[in-house]
């Protein structure tokens, strides 16, 4: 009761300087953001890709499989993260999924190159995904630490609204992009 009484009330605006104060709650906040952004865009891009560059929308479905079958790298998630951290697993699954979407449009034409380098930036994508609210947590911990208080409420909001921008901004992205190739 009496840490109850001796506990102070944090303002909204307080509480909102709290977490944009924080360099890793921003940091987290970009690559929530940034995760759906690319998201958004490349699920809308596989569909003209598959329409206009491969030529044949059902072999869409392949890459598609391969993906769910990526999911069971799930299991190894512990050992990455016991062996580098969540920082790091993240960096290098992310280094991993940049440089698979970007070799996929090699060859863009060959289905089998284009499934592989699909299914590589999958995995890359995976940490980023399952991890981002435990370093959210770390970030608030850290911001405990250095303001004395953490505003659990908005830290709790912010993986949400990053990921509400990044739709956002990735849909209408993708709707500019295809209103420049005229496919819109």
């Amino acid at each position: 009761e009496e840490a109850a009484a001796k506990e102070e009330k944090i303002g909204a605006w307080s509480s909102v300087k709290m977490v944009l104060s924080n360099k890793y709650a921003l940091i987290i906040m970009v690559a929530a953001m940034v995760q759906c952004l690319v998201s958004t865009t490349s699920s809308s891009m596989s569909v003209y890709y598959f329409t206009y560059v491969y030529g044949d929308t059902a072999a869409a479905a392949i890459p598609g499989f391969v993906s769910i079958i990526v999911l069971l790298a799930i299991g190894l998630m512990p050992k990455l993260v016991a062996r580098w951290g969540n920082s790091r697993t993240v960096m290098y699954s992310l280094i991993l999924g940049i440089a698979a979407s970007l070799l996929r449009y090699i060859m863009p034409r060959n289905l089998v190159w284009y499934t592989i380098c699909s299914a590589l930036s999958g995995l890359g994508g995976l940490p980023l995904a399952y991890l981002l609210q435990i370093m959210l947590i770390d970030a608030m911990q850290f911001g405990k630490w250095k303001d004395g208080a953490a505003p659990e409420g908005v830290y709790s909001s912010v993986l949400n609204i990053a990921k509400k921008l990044g739709l956002g901004i990735g849909a209408g992205l993708m709707g500019l992009i295809l209103q420049m190739g005229s496919l819109a």
